[in-house]
């Protein structure tokens, strides 16, 4: 009673509050909007501030932030609903806030969907990935490996934040498949050397990303609760005191202070934006796209360069030349309903339009035929048994024009040669194969040729096994290692496809291309 009645009667006479030696503790839940007011420091110009911080020895409650203009790498793990995507909310939310989108881009892989999909709205945001979309990832994080290397020679670029929301989609040692890739070194370089040129990653996961070398790179380790108190115990030093399990209730593990980790209900404003220094996007390569609404290079590369279909880094046309470039013979090679026929048809016409004359080969089980434009320039062989002489009397339509036989289903098609005594005379498929016929002749072959590769007897092994030497090559939906391997290509588990048909990659060098085959028309 006495102490209401001395509260009363200062309140009565406007008595200043008197001077509290303690702060009161942290509050359970603490809006972002509502920090301006709980802060005993604001944090610098150019920091993001997402929390508000306890630090009873200097009696001060400072708002904790990530330095977008400093040194320092960030990373929060904690259990399942302890605030882990609230802080990645909270984080974009601020930075979105209080920096305009020509000063820092935003980037966020989403392991699970967890709301964020709707940060792709920003004028910050160059686009939020979900394991679903394995290439837009690899894109992703080849960009920023590239982006952190130009950075090191001078830079006057935004700063870039990547809030990986379950780092477990690159390392997740609790799955007994989970095999590194190298996806993982580039994105621990990118950690270790990209805060001071302007690139932060902000790495969000659970225990497991704690039990290995991750939380090495990282300067500050905010831990947020665990199912189990033991767990976030392992991580801290013997004389730290656990903060109270609520969720955002976070413990700096360098430091030992606690950290409240503000909700995300400010509304952002969005300010003018400067388009030449707009995020990069990375869109995903479009499982449908015409032959005919392909957006060619200008000016050609030459004037027998056909277009193939759409990918690699920038999502541009992917074409090549059979006929002035590096080879003239070509493989597509993969399972039933992969698209081989879809791009059989694509390059017959592609070939037309540059001018070339085009045989095409199929057997009746194939729609190529029915596919292929009526025109003078295509002509086209159906049957399952097909003599080397009619596939010569055929080409020689061509006279001294260029040509290119489209051999679709190549083993469902047996091409009889001529006999010479008691001998097979070379066929006209193995003359093309041969390095003289380049920029006169080309061949376009689309099998399964993974059995062939294995080691499975067929008629077709020398011509594909010619390709493999001195030919480009197209696998579509390469859906393993077996795959990858017959075919020589190096490609990693997250590049492994089972889908959609016509989605590969174009192998003509050391690094396949991804690439999806556009379709005739």
């Amino acid at each position: 009673m006495a102490i209401r009645a001395i509260e009363q009667a200062a309140r009565e006479a406007d008595l200043p509050r008197p001077f509290r030696p303690l702060l009161p503790p942290l509050p359970a839940t603490l809006t972002l909007d509502s920090l301006a007011g709980s802060q005993t420091a604001a944090s610098p110009p150019g920091a993001a501030p997402f929390g508000l911080m306890d630090s009873p020895k200097q009696q001060a409650q400072p708002a904790d932030f990530l330095d977008l203009a400093g040194s320092d790498r960030l990373m929060v793990a904690g259990g399942p609903q302890s605030g882990r995507t609230t802080f990645a909310r909270t984080l974009i939310t601020t930075i979105a806030a209080r920096f305009r989108a020509d000063e820092v881009h935003l980037y966020i892989v989403e392991r699970y969907p967890g709301g964020l999909s709707a940060v792709e709205n920003l004028p910050h945001c160059g686009g939020v990935f979900a394991p679903s979309q394995p290439e837009r990832i690899r894109r992703l994080v080849m960009w920023l490996g590239q982006e952190t290397q130009r950075r090191t020679v001078g830079n006057d670029s935004p700063r870039i934040v990547v809030v990986i929301d379950g780092w477990e989609h690159f390392e997740d040692h609790s799955d007994p498949a989970f095999t590194p890739t190298s996806l993982v070194m580039t994105m621990r370089e990118i950690i270790t050397k990209g805060a001071p040129l302007g690139i932060h990653i902000v790495a969000i996961g659970g225990q497991d990303m704690l039990d290995h070398k991750l939380p090495a790179l990282y300067s500050r380790r905010l831990l947020l609760p665990f199912p189990k108190e033991e767990t976030r115990r392992m991580h801290l030093p013997a004389a730290m005191t656990s903060p109270p399990s609520l969720p955002g209730r976070a413990v700096d593990a360098a430091t030992g202070l606690h950290v409240q980790i503000c909700l995300p209900v400010r509304g952002n404003e969005i300010r003018d934006l400067d388009p030449v220094r707009a995020p990069k996007q990375f869109p995903p390569i479009p499982a449908r796209v015409p032959l005919s609404g392909l957006t060619l290079p200008d000016p050609l590369p030459s004037s027998t360069w056909i277009p193939l279909g759409v990918g690699g880094a920038d999502n541009a046309t992917i074409g090549l030349d059979l006929f002035h470039g590096r080879h003239h013979l070509l493989l597509v090679s993969g399972p039933a309903e992969s698209g081989k026929t879809t791009a059989a048809a694509a390059v017959a016409e592609s070939l037309r339009r540059a001018g070339i004359g085009v045989l095409a080969v199929s057997p009746p089980r194939s729609p190529l035929a029915r596919t292929l434009p009526d025109d003078p320039g295509i002509r086209v062989l159906t049957d399952v048994t097909i003599a080397d002489t009619r596939l010569r009397e055929e080409a020689e339509t061509f006279g001294d024009e260029p040509y290119a036989v489209v051999l679709d289903d190549a083993d469902h098609v047996t091409i009889l040669p001529t006999q010479q005594g008691f001998a097979d005379s070379p066929t006209l498929l193995d003359d093309i194969s041969h390095p003289g016929a380049r920029g006169r002749r080309a061949l376009v072959l689309t099998v399964d040729a993974t059995p062939v590769l294995g080691g499975f007897p067929s008629p077709l092994a020398r011509l594909i096994n010619a390709i493999m030497s001195a030919g480009a090559r197209i696998v579509l939906t390469p859906a393993g290692r077996t795959v990858s391997v017959a075919h020589n290509l190096a490609l990693e588990a997250d590049q492994y496809l089972s889908g959609p048909p016509g989605r590969g990659y174009l192998a003509t060098g050391r690094e396949p291309v991804a690439l999806h085959f556009a379709s005739p028309g």
